[in-house]
C-alpha cells in the first residue's frame, strides 16, 4: 500500500518515485545470517522495483557507515511516504526521520495487516483470539476487494 500511495501521488505531482531500501544492523538478534537474508531480499526487491519503473536506492548500515540517507533524500522530495512501523527498532527510524529538517509532507501508511490498525479497537489487541473476532468482518470485506498495482507514469508512458 505505501508504494502504491507513493506512485499515485507521484503520478499526480508529475515526479518520479524514489524508493529507499534501508538495511539496518543495530537491533536485537542482528546476526550475520539474518543480515545476509535481508541483503538478498533487498537485491530481489530492488530488481522488481526497477522492473516496475521505480528508482531505487539501497542503504546498508554498518559499523563505520551510518549516513542519514533518508533525511538527505527527504530534503529533495516533494512528498515522503513511509510504512508505519509498529515495533522497535523500526519506530525509532521513523521518529528520527520525522525530526530531520526537511519541507516535504510525510504520509505514514499502515502496511502491516489487511485491516488497518486504526480500525481495530484497542481492547481487541491483547489476545490473538480477541483480535481475530474483532477484525473478522473487516478482514473478509478487504480480501474481496481487487488490488491493482499503481504504475508510475514514467513507466506507463514508455
Amino acid at each position: 500500500p505505501a508504494l502504491d500511495a507513493a506512485a499515485s501521488a507521484a503520478n499526480d505531482l508529475g515526479v518520479p518515485v524514489v524508493v529507499l531500501l534501508h538495511i539496518e544492523d543495530r537491533y536485537a538478534h542482528a546476526t550475520a545470517r539474518r543480515q545476509m537474508f535481508l541483503l538478498q531480499g533487498a537485491r530481489d526487491a530492488q530488481e522488481e522495483l526497477r522492473r516496475r519503473g521505480f528508482h531505487v536506492h539501497v542503504q546498508v548500515d554498518r559499523k563505520e557507515s551510518r549516513e542519514p540517507v533518508a533525511a538527505a533524500m527527504a530534503k529533495l522530495a516533494s512528498l515522503v511516504v513511509a510504512e508505519e512501523p509498529f515495533v522497535a527498532p523500526w519506530m525509532q527510524s521513523l521518529e528520527t526521520l520525522l525530526q530531520a529538517p526537511f519541507e516535504a509532507p510525510v504520509w505514514v501508511v499502515d502496511c502491516s495487516s489487511v485491516v488497518p490498525s486504526a480500525l481495530v479497537p484497542k481492547t481487541s489487541c491483547h489476545r490473538a483470539f480477541t483480535f481475530e473476532q474483532a477484525t473478522r468482518q473487516l478482514h473478509a470485506e478487504r480480501l474481496r476487494r481487487p488490488w491493482a498495482d499503481v504504475v508510475p507514469k514514467s513507466m506507463a508512458e514508455s
